[in-house]
This record gives structure tokens, sequence and C-alpha cells, in this order.
């Protein structure tokens, strides 16, 4: 071997012969002579499908499909770790050069389904929320529990609404600026909730986003929860309550209402607990007190548990508006629940473009109805803060 200046290290490999029987009764065989040398790494293209290597090298042949060369080509994890060659040392790439009738027809429908935007129902909302960027966003909804159901909520909607109106929450009542023990929801400050004493069901609660800044053309204008004064309910058998302001540094206020009607209720006992629970923000009430607290606009939200899609609700709507000037800004003919019914409801007054569209909830019975109050760019700045009463 030293003669001939072969390396000691090299290994001798000879020549074999083997004999294969291709039956049991080994009648049939086959012999075959060759070297014992096999690939150290060798696959096929189909059997390296789902598998990776820094390097490769890639036998090519131009009777590859399409489909085969990108599977080749794609096992590497760089181009620099990409070695092809060829049989005949021929260096044309053949695929690629013109387009068959199946890749054209897929790359038109791919074209064609790329400009044409699916169009969601989240989407929509969210477009109708970013549609108002210098406005008030609220998200409205009976949970049915908010506790159990707080993983469920949220979602971009939620997360791009400025304030949450909840009702029949089974929270516990904690006054603003407190700290009571409350519901977490991701990003968002619970500012206050309520709950009658004994009274497993119910209640009601306004979160505020912690992060909430909303852009317009010049200033910038956000929100933020204020420490409270004050804060009143009313104890009754027919629902819930609490109440919230919107100030604008401009001096103007939007009175916040979260609203939780009790099951089986009667129309009158509705319209007096109403009544007593916004009576300073009544004319009479307002002319009474001095304040002026029957000019402020309203926001009034929850579930009335009454059928505003029937005449029944008349005598209700009638009084919201002769005492307060409400008037409901959802449509009624929609359904804010899975049976069809209307029975949750936005009532405004003294705001002007006030728009309220139905959403989606896969958890609970009735729907979120998300509401955007526009404001004016020349309002800077705008805070949460709990009212006097």
């Amino acid at each position: 071997m030293v003669a001939n200046n072969i390396s000691r290290t090299a290994v001798t490999i000879s020549r074999k012969s083997a004999t294969i029987n291709l039956n049991q009764s080994k009648t049939i065989n086959v012999k075959r002579n060759h070297i014992p040398v096999v690939c150290t790494c060798a696959t096929t293209i189909h059997k390296s499908q789902g598998s990776t290597y820094g390097q490769i090298v890639y036998e090519y042949d131009k009777k590859h499909s399409q489909s085969l060369l990108y599977v080749a080509l794609s096992r590497v994890t760089n181009l620099e770790g990409l070695f092809i060659i060829t049989k005949n040392d021929d260096n044309k790439f053949y695929h690629g050069r013109r387009m068959t009738d199946s890749t054209s027809r897929l790359r038109d429908e791919f074209r064609r389904l790329s400009a044409q935007r699916l169009v969601t129902i989240d989407r929509r909302i969210n477009d109708f929320i970013n549609a108002h960027k210098g406005g008030l966003s609220l998200f409205s909804l009976n949970c049915q529990g908010l506790q159990s159901h707080c993983p469920d909520i949220c979602d971009t909607v939620l997360e791009n609404s400025k304030v949450l109106i909840f009702s029949e929450v089974y929270q516990k009542h904690r006054l603003p600026n407190t700290t009571d023990e409350n519901i977490n929801i991701p990003n968002f400050n619970c500012f206050i909730s309520y709950r009658r004493p004994n009274i497993s069901h119910g209640g009601v609660a306004i979160y505020h986003h912690a992060n909430d800044t909303i852009h317009v053309v010049s200033p910038r204008m956000s929100m933020e929860v204020s420490p409270s004064q004050y804060f009143g309910t009313l104890v009754t058998s027919v629902g819930d309550i609490c109440f919230a302001e919107c100030k604008r540094p401009n001096g103007q206020i939007i009175l916040i209402v979260a609203v939780y009607i009790s099951p089986n209720s009667n129309i009158p006992d509705i319209i007096r607990f109403l009544h007593k629970s916004l009576l300073p923000y009544t004319p009479v009430g307002g002319s009474e007190l001095g304040t002026g607290e029957d000019k402020i606009p309203i926001i009034l939200s929850g579930d009335f548990n009454v059928r505003f899609d029937c005449p029944e609700s008349q005598p209700l709507t009638d009084f919201l508006r002769q005492k307060f000037n409400l008037t409901m800004n959802n449509n009624p003919t929609i359904p804010t629940t899975r049976s069809g019914t209307t029975i949750d409801a936005i009532f405004t007054r003294y705001l002007n473009n006030v728009q309220s569209q139905n959403y989606i909830s896969y958890f609970s019975y009735h729907k979120p109805i998300i509401t955007v109050v526009p404001i004016e760019p020349q309002n800077p700045e705008a805070q949460i803060q709990e009212i006097s009463l």
C-alpha cells in the first residue's frame, strides 16, 4: 500500500457475492455480485417530506413534477446549504419557464381571493368603531355571570372599546376608588359595580379601558378613572343601577347609567324605579337642585327584561322620552337575544350622531350592543368619574 501511495487508514473494499432465495423451497435463486457500499445519508424526495436539513444534495431531473421539485428544494433550511447536481452535467434549469394550465388557474384563484377581503362580523364592528376614532365606544352586554365568562368576552371588539357596561354580573357591590375585590378583565379597570343585598342574580358594573388613548387630529385625548366623592344606590326588588360620568375638560359631562331589571317586573314598577333613580336629571329635579343636571347628556344601557319589539313596551319608552328626553338608539326590530326578542336597549339624550350595532356572543343568551358617541376634535381629554346625587 505504501508503494502505491495509499494511506494506511484506507479501508479495503472487496467485491462480494450473495445468493438470494426467492421462494421457500429455494428452487428459485438469484446470485448477486456487488461492492458492499451504500450512501451514508440518502433518501427519496417523497420520503424526505416533513424533514428539514442544514445541507442537501439534490439530483435534479427535468422530468420531476413541479410539486416534487418544490418538496426537494424546500427541505433545506438555508440557500447556502443547497447543492444541485445532474446526471449528465446539464446546467439548464427546465422548471418555471412556462406556466402550466393547472398552475395558472391556481395562481389566478389566489389573486382573486386576495383582492376580495373576507368581511367577518368582528372586523365589521371594529371598522365601525375605528371609523369614529375621536369618539367614545361602549360595549354593553348581559353577560350572565362575569366571573365564569370573563375569559369568553375578551376579543378584539371588547379590547377596542373604551367603556364596558355589564348587567347580570353576579358581582358584589364595589365603590369607585376602593381596593375591594373585583373581577379582573385584562386592560380594564372596574370603575364601579352594584348588586342588591341578598340577591344571588343580577348586578351591574362599569369598566373602563386602562390604556384608553384616543387620537384625533390635534390634540390628543385620553380618558381616565378619577377618584369618586359620593355614590348613592336605590335598594329595590325591581333592579340594579349604577352611574358614572364621562367628563370632558371643557366641562361637558356625559352620564353613563348601567341598569338591570329583574324578570317579570311590571311596567309601572320599572317606571317608578327609573324615575326615583334618575330624578335629578328630569326638568323638575334639575330645577329644584338648580345645578343643571337636567341638561346633562345621558347614555342609559342594560337589560330591561321588557320586549321593546312589542307594543307592551310603549308606556316605558314614552315615559323615558317625556320625562328624560331619552330615545332608544338601537333598532328594536333587531333581536338582542337568541330567541329573537329585544330586551336589551341603549337610550340616549342630547347627543348627536350616536350609532349602535349588535354584535355576537357564544356564551350568553344576550347579544352585545356596540355604541359609538362621536366626540368633537377640540376636546383633548375626557375622564370617567363617579357622579354625585
